[in-house]
């Protein structure tokens, strides 16, 4: 009985911290001119631009920090692009692209 409680309370931490969550990806359809084109990005300075694969999160792990106009930080151009995609595959305000982080990888 005690382990059954255990792993019931074990399941309802899973689901508080997300982990039971279904991923929802950007649908690249929403980019004009179709899925093969980049989504050009509103900037600090200028634009920025997306592609398709990079806004659903398939990005290597390369560590070339990138920076949004509130100050987060990203791992590297495509991780940013990636929460651009999530944010507006959720219908949420978008980051806006700054520019590279500091040497430090600081905003």
């Amino acid at each position: 009985m005690r382990s059954l409680v255990l792993l019931g309370l074990l399941m309802c931490v899973a689901y508080a911290m997300g982990m039971e969550t279904e991923e929802v990806l950007f649908d690249c359809d929403e980019i004009p001119g179709g899925r093969d084109k980049i989504l050009i990005l509103p900037a600090v300075e200028g634009t920025e631009e997306c592609s398709c694969s990079q806004l659903q999160g398939r990005c290597q792990r390369n560590y070339d920090p990138v920076c949004d106009a509130d100050g987060n930080a990203y791992a590297n151009h495509c991780t940013f692009c990636y929460k651009v995609g999530s944010q507006r595959a959720t219908r949420k305000p978008a980051p806006i692209y700054s520019g590279p982080a500091n040497a430090n990888g600081q905003c």
